[in-house]
């Protein structure tokens, strides 16, 4: 399973859907980072190269995807 910006991400998923579960890339988001990393975003995450994954977690980390800073912390309410 790849970690990247500090999510599993999961296997058995395609590329550019499994980007998703890190919080701040959707679907258009995910799509262009796999452009960006020259990944075949329909491709499964087990089957990519360590190659592969490290140029996705590049893609996100360049500022791609990922912004933690912009999760909203709303005062009196339970935030994560």
């Amino acid at each position: 399973m790849a970690r990247i910006a500090g999510i599993n991400i999961p296997n058995h998923q395609h590329a550019d859907v499994a980007l998703t579960a890190i919080y701040g890339i959707g679907h258009a988001r995910a799509e262009a980072i796999c452009k960006a990393a020259g990944v075949i975003g329909t491709r499964k995450m087990k089957d990519l190269s360590d190659a592969e994954v490290d140029r996705l977690r590049e893609a996100v980390d360049d500022g791609l995807g990922h912004r933690p800073d912009r999760r909203a912390r709303v005062p009196g309410r339970a935030n994560p």
